[in-house]
């Protein structure tokens, strides 16, 4: 709720200012997830990431993004 609040709080101030307000979430592939979201099942695909590695390579996601633009 909170960063829903947050984010249509940054929509206002970009509507008044003439930009336009954008929201990303950046979310690790699957083999990153010991599980699958749809039943709970373990997920084949995981690769053993501990959250510090996954967070590692969202780190460079991220950086990849930002050098884009």
């Amino acid at each position: 709720m909170e960063l829903t609040t947050r984010a249509a709080g940054f929509q206002d101030i970009a509507d008044e200012m003439g930009l336009i307000g954008m929201f990303f979430t950046l979310t690790a592939p699957s083999s990153y997830h010991s599980t699958r979201i749809k039943d709970g099942k373990r997920n084949d695909k995981y690769n053993g990431a501990s959250p510090r590695k996954t967070q590692k390579y969202l780190c460079k996601v991220w950086s990849r993004v930002r050098a884009a633009w």
